[in-house]
């Protein structure tokens, strides 16, 4: 968690992740659940979360449905078995309350919410159909749609003129300090998520 020492009182917008930020995510928490052993979770690690073919799917170079064949042909495991380890992904995307509450406490107040994710078309249309808070946001850029993700700075130029924000007036909370460190290369504020009192608090510093 980033803690600025001036405030910035001219923040206008807060842009929001969604995995692990107000959606569950943990991708060794869900292999650990769906595997039968020890080497099957890392085997779903290896060849499945932290494989080439899931940033090809938040790029949107593949579908939902390439992908869990490819899923099959890295790990050797029966295709059907895939299917069902997608729709265990789905279900496992629930909201997280606290940070929900805090988005609806921000959008009471005024703020103005935005939302930048990496992740696909599927699992967004999922999500969105499952989770009321998105109304609450003036815009969403879904990474797939843009061939775009973090941490790549193009993403958050995009985010920019897309948004028709500026930066300095910008919020970005994300759990990964890599896409963090990019926006703040934008000239975008930052905070990365951990504990949603920390997130609170650093909120509370920056736009009140």
């Amino acid at each position: 968690m980033n803690n600025p020492a001036v405030k910035t009182a001219q923040i206008k917008n807060t842009v929001f992740d969604l995995g692990a930020v107000l959606l569950e995510w943990n991708p060794e928490d869900i292999a650990e659940r769906f595997a039968d052993s020890k080497q099957t979770k890392q085997l779903l690690l290896d060849n499945i979360f932290y494989h080439q073919d899931w940033k090809r799917l938040d790029l949107g170079a593949i579908s939902a449905n390439e992908a869990v064949q490819c899923f099959a042909n890295n790990t050797g495991l029966p295709l059907p078995l895939m299917q069902e380890l997608m729709a265990f992904i789905k279900n496992y995307l629930g909201a997280k309350e606290d940070s929900v509450a805090m988005l609806q406490e921000m959008h009471q107040k005024g703020h103005r919410l935005f939302c930048l994710s990496n992740i696909c078309r599927e699992l967004y249309d999922h999500v969105t159909e499952r989770h009321p808070f998105f109304e609450l946001f003036e815009g969403t850029i879904v990474s797939a749609d843009v061939k775009l993700a973090k941490p790549d700075p193009k993403i958050f130029e995009y985010m920019l003129n897309r948004f028709d924000i500026r930066a300095e007036e910008t919020l970005f909370i994300d759990d990964m300090p890599a896409n963090i460190e990019s926006a703040k290369k934008q000239g975008i504020q930052g905070i990365i998520f951990k504990e949603i009192d920390d997130c609170r608090r650093a909120i509370r510093h920056l736009i009140g």
